[in-house]
């Protein structure tokens, strides 16, 4: 399945882009959020930020992509997991080009 076709959202700054959110593929309801580091950052502004308390906390790697289509992460994204996403029954897996598995 694709990452697109689950409505997703970047979340973030206006200038730049510290993660994406997406209706979760297991239940289909629950939106999921998922910080991601490094950032995208075209401009370069994220140098220039202060930096939000939450950055380090449940936060995944950015391996690539800038576009839902593109988008690759790590590790896999828990969200039954209690720790990492505190929604107990939804997805586990991965985001890799822009695909979910």
């Amino acid at each position: 399945m694709k990452l697109t076709e689950l409505n997703p959202r970047w979340t973030g700054f206006p200038q730049v882009i510290t993660g994406v959110s997406f209706i979760c593929p297991h239940c289909r309801v629950q939106r999921l959020a998922v910080h991601f580091n490094p950032p995208i950052d075209p401009e370069g502004w994220w140098e220039k930020m202060a930096r939000p308390t939450y950055i380090g906390i449940n936060v995944w790697t950015r391996l690539s992509g800038e576009t839902f289509e593109s988008l690759t992460l790590t590790p896999s994204i828990n969200a039954s997991e209690s720790g990492r996403i505190d929604f107990p029954g939804h997805w586990h897996g991965f985001i890799t080009n822009g695909e979910i598995s």
